[in-house]
């Protein structure tokens, strides 16, 4: 509910997602609700480095 109320007081909703996790059930349902509250959403990954990359994405970093 805490979350709920955040999103429905705020202009833009930061949505922080564990790279190692995905985009799981519940980064989705805070999402949609930002989505459909007509929120600004800016995505966040972290753990991109424990990800298992095929290319060189993150070589120089």
């Amino acid at each position: 509910m805490r979350s709920v109320r955040a999103i429905e007081h705020s202009d833009v909703c930061l949505v922080l997602v564990d790279a190692t996790r995905g985009f799981d059930g519940q980064v989705q349902n805070i999402f949609w609700l930002a989505h459909r509250n007509n929120k600004g959403i800016v995505i966040l990954v972290n753990k991109w480095d424990l990800v298992e990359k095929e290319t060189q994405s993150s070589q120089g970093f």
